[in-house]
């Protein structure tokens, strides 16, 4: 029976994947994070006025149990879904997942049946429901349907571990590494800022708050007129810290030029001062956590980019840095796939994690003979 090994976020701003066949050649797969269920009678009037041919990962439409769902960028474009950013990553992680599982066992030709090695990662305060999370997934991956086509997959590993843990145990300052030394992680991406403290080897305390990125959107949308979370990321990001116009022209809905300059300035000024309260806000989570001095600081996200400088100068009295390792690994991974040049930061937690799935993997079979043993919920 072939295998698929997957690492998996199922983010709210990008459902991420790393995966590997028998080939062991890591590949990624991304999809939209939408999702919504949807009804057998709505599959069939958006398959009869279907034209065109698209990738699978397009046209995720998964069923499992009772119900049918659409993943990705058919929720989107087909079914107008709806803003799930305060339902919790592992109740819709099982659609996602599957969804995933699906797109590629259809892109790589896979058979109906196959194994799974799955890693997962979930913000660390739903990190405590991953016992749940594999019952319900391990019984959904059983028995599914991707696109018509029935599916048998047996989830032979699990692992699942919180946000940053990918960077937490392979973007550290290897040489330094040592059981003893302390260690904190901080991650900042587009729903959660979150952190990882790990102690003598072992992580001791760990933290998500619901302050990403898309705070400092909602902001934005609130001082302006009718602009859109989805569009308003790109611009916000290319425009930096000190928020250069020029990405922003493509926003603008005015016709004449005097109420396109108007239009300019408005959105202008509320990402600037989104920007800046933003940054207070986050600033003072960071304060109010009380770190303790560790050894080694480790900086990571898109968001914590976008403020590099103002965190650099909150942990210069730290030991920091980047996970520029990581970062310039993915990098080259994600060059032939033509990614914009920030999509580096949000592969990093998963890529590092990718690399300790395989030394679980590996410890695993050593111990087990070489054979993987039954995954059990």
């Amino acid at each position: 029976m072939s295998s698929l090994t997957l690492v998996f976020d199922p983010s709210s701003s990008l459902s991420k994947g790393l995966y590997s066949l028998s080939d062991g050649q890591m590949q990624v797969m991304t999809m939209e994070p939408d999702l919504v269920k949807v009804s057998k009678s709505s599959l069939e009037q958006l398959e009869q006025g279907s034209v065109g041919i698209s990738f699978p990962e397009n046209e995720a439409i998964v069923g499992y149990g009772n119900g049918y769902y659409a993943v990705g960028f058919v929720a989107r474009s087909q079914f107008y879904s709806y803003d799930h950013l305060k339902q919790l990553k592992y109740e819709k992680a099982v659609p996602k997942v599957l969804g995933m599982v699906g797109a590629i066992a259809q892109r790589k030709r896979l058979r109906s049946k196959f194994g799974l090695k799955l890693g997962i990662l979930l913000p660390y305060c739903e990190y405590q429901d991953r016992l749940k999370l594999k019952t319900v997934l391990k019984e959904a991956l059983s028995q599914f349907s991707f696109r018509h086509q029935s599916y048998q997959v047996e989830l032979e590993f699990f692992e699942c571990l919180p946000e940053g843990s990918g960077v937490l145990l392979r973007g550290g300052n290897r040489q330094n590494h040592s059981a003893s030394k302390s260690l904190l992680v901080v991650m900042i991406g587009y729903r959660n800022v979150s952190y990882l403290l790990m102690e003598r080897g072992k992580l001791t305390r760990g933290e998500t708050e619901d302050l990403g990125f898309v705070w400092l959107i909602n902001k934005v949308k609130e001082a302006t007129s009718g602009l859109k979370a989805t569009e308003l990321i790109v611009p916000i990001i290319q425009g930096g810290r000190n928020v250069n116009k020029t990405p922003f022209k493509s926003l603008l809905k005015s016709q004449s030029d005097s109420l396109r300059k108007e239009e300019l300035t408005e959105i202008v000024k509320a990402v600037q001062m989104a920007r800046e309260q933003y940054k207070e806000i986050l600033l003072n989570w960071l304060v109010s956590r009380q770190f303790p001095s560790v050894d080694e600081v480790i900086l990571s996200g898109g968001t914590a980019n976008y403020y590099r400088k103002e965190l650099e100068n909150f942990f210069s009295e730290q030991s920091y840095h980047w996970a520029d390792s990581l970062e310039n690994k993915v990098k080259k991974l994600v060059e032939p796939h033509q990614y914009d040049n920030q999509f580096r930061y949000r592969l990093t937690d998963i890529y590092g994690y990718y690399f300790y799935l395989q030394y679980l993997l590996r410890k695993h079979q050593s111990l087990s003979g070489g054979k993987l043993t039954k995954c059990e919920a």
